[in-house]
């Protein structure tokens, strides 16, 4: 690998093994290709990390970073794949975005991505996992979070920051629409279902199992909602924790009043009976301390925006 790394069209190949990876019409993926894509994606990484950017084969840094934010999209949206590609693609938008600030098509093709995701047109007409399309906006938005020159009394937002919200906050608020929406109104069924656990029954063996497949199937969607909101959360807490883009002010009350709903509705979070480890790892009640934080955020650095929103909430 060390001797092959210095010849053209490496990464290209590499990226070739990954990609053969993406879970398919049905959405699964092809075992066989998983074992070669681990390594294939660790390969890259230790590529990335060691050359990027001035050590690349010239006429590679364009194509090879699109096909890693391609990759990153499609590929299977848990396990170690995603999670090194994620990090190649930190490595990269490092270098090129916040950095070098060399990636002018990294936002068209992110927001494209991101509308055209499983979540907002349908599992079964898109390769683009929503899930990888949020993990790649929180990357980009992650350096944000802290000030980029904290010596300055008043520092205003970057115009990169500003230029990313621009291009993805409709995709964004799509999203948030659509989760926190999921979210809430799993809370209010969880919780009346709490309420009427001890109701009498009459139902068959048979209608109990099928319920409880069918139970179990809902649940396990409802709790990649919750993961996919707790991200968008963190997205969100990631662009103003520091700054306040001028971008974001018109619908800044949109957010807040999805905030407060959360932390309103946050106690059933607690109403279905879980074991204590779980009690304090589900992604919805991660999401609920988020929207705390995002708040905590808002109220301390940017209160006259957040004054003007509350009177309407």
């Amino acid at each position: 690998l060390a001797s092959a790394s210095d010849q053209p069209g490496f990464a290209a190949a590499l990226l070739g093994c990954v990609s053969r990876a993406a879970p398919g019409a049905d959405g699964q993926a092809d075992p066989s290709a998983l074992l070669v894509a681990v390594p294939a994606a660790a390969a890259l990484h230790n590529y990335a990390r060691a050359r990027w950017p001035h050590k690349l084969i010239p006429g590679e840094r364009e194509p090879v970073r699109a096909a890693i934010l391609q990759c990153l999209l499609v590929a299977p949206p848990s396990g170690p794949v995603v999670r090194l590609l994620a990090e190649t693609f930190r490595i990269v938008v490092t270098e090129d975005v916040t950095r070098a600030k060399r990636w002018p098509d990294l936002l068209p093709a992110l927001c494209g991505a991101m509308q055209e995701s499983n979540l907002m047109v349908g599992k079964e007409t898109s390769r683009v996992r929503t899930a990888n399309a949020l993990t790649a906006v929180h990357t980009l938005l992650k350096p944000y979070k802290y000030f980029q020159n904290p010596g300055e009394a008043k520092e205003a937002a970057p115009p990169e920051l500003e230029a990313i919200v621009k291009a993805l906050l409709e995709p964004l608020l799509g999203m948030l629409g659509v989760l926190a929406g999921g979210t809430l109104q799993a809370a209010a069924a969880d919780a009346a279902n709490a309420h009427g656990a001890n109701g009498p029954t009459s139902e068959r063996p048979s209608d109990i199992s099928v319920t409880g497949k069918d139970a179990n199937d809902a649940s396990a969607k409802q709790r990649e909602n919750d993961a996919l909101l707790l991200v968008l959360l963190k997205c969100f807490h990631h662009t103003i924790a520091a700054y306040m883009p001028i971008a974001l002010t018109p619908s800044l009350r949109h957010w807040l009043e999805v905030l407060v709903k959360i932390l309103e509705r946050a106690p059933t979070f607690f109403a279905r009976v879980v074991d204590r480890d779980e009690k304090m790892l589900t992604p919805r009640r991660k999401a609920a301390k988020r929207a705390i934080q995002c708040l905590i955020s808002l109220v301390t650095r940017h209160r006259k925006h957040v004054d003007k929103a509350l009177p309407t909430l």
